[in-house]
């Protein structure tokens, strides 16, 4: 009995002097980009949109510089926000490229980006990913700085 009463007793000890698990700390540099979809159908010939969001996670304030899509066989992709350059790009592999220099404080989002697209019918599930390039070189987490909206086509 008494080395169970030890034992219980060692392990109350151990218990209140072991480390507490607790959440990660945030990271210095950390720009995140998120959609408001991620599946998208639409027949061929016909618009749809989606938005992107940019937000500074990280604990200091920095711009986030691009946002842009490759070219996709069988979209056809345009965008704008406010704020936002946003300039398609026929001479390199880009959909899309959206340029904003703002110094966006910890916590804080850019103004949305709007995608409009349209397929053509000549492929019928397609990938778009879309990505932010964050604080340039000091990206910390580069996971969360790319979205992925799938889109399947359909004829009428």
């Amino acid at each position: 009995m008494r080395k169970l009463a030890l034992t219980a007793v060692g392990l109350t000890v151990l218990a209140v002097t072991a480390p507490v698990a607790s959440a990660a700390p945030a990271l210095q540099y950390d720009i995140a980009m998120a959609s408001n979809v991620t599946e998208i159908q639409a027949y061929n010939g016909e618009a749809f949109n989606f938005e992107l969001t940019v937000t500074n996670l990280g604990t200091e304030a920095g711009s986030v510089g691009a946002v842009h899509a490759p070219r996709i066989k069988g979209l056809k992709l345009t965008a704008t926000g406010e704020g936002w350059d946003c300039v398609p790009e026929p001479a390199e592999s880009w959909s899309f490229f959206c340029m904003n220099q703002v110094n966006l404080e910890h916590g804080q989002s850019l103004p949305k980006i709007r995608v409009s697209g349209v397929t053509d019918g000549s492929t019928s599930h397609t990938f778009i990913p879309v990505t932010a390039d964050g604080h340039r070189r000091s990206e910390q987490n580069h996971t969360n700085n790319v979205v992925n909206i799938q889109v399947t086509s359909y004829d009428h």
